[in-house]
């Protein structure tokens, strides 16, 4: 898993998220968790970091997808803030040859 971001309104930096997943019950359902570490683009000064999780379902065909996540950034002193959480949905790229 390789997910990053950069926001220059509030001048901060994460890192590429470093990762772990798993298969859950059968062959469709899996869990995930991240960590990303943020940095201030003007002082180049740690400025905490990031932690998210989740879960992932595939569909019958295997060509779509829906998760369920959530995440939580903690300040330099590893003081939790407001948690967050999020839905997606995907499928799969089709290429004809």
């Amino acid at each position: 898993m390789l997910v990053s971001f950069r926001n220059n309104t509030f001048v901060l930096e994460r890192t590429a998220a470093h990762g772990l997943w798993r298969r859950d019950r059968g062959w469709s359902d899996y869990s995930f968790k991240f960590v990303h570490l943020r940095r201030n683009l003007t002082t180049g000064l740690f400025a905490g970091k990031q932690e998210g999780g989740g879960t992932l379902v595939l569909s019958e065909s295997g060509d779509e997808f829906t998760t369920d996540g959530n995440s939580i950034v903690y300040s330099v002193d590893g003081i939790p803030g407001t948690p967050g959480c999020a839905n997606s949905v995907g499928g799969r790229f089709k290429f004809e040859s």
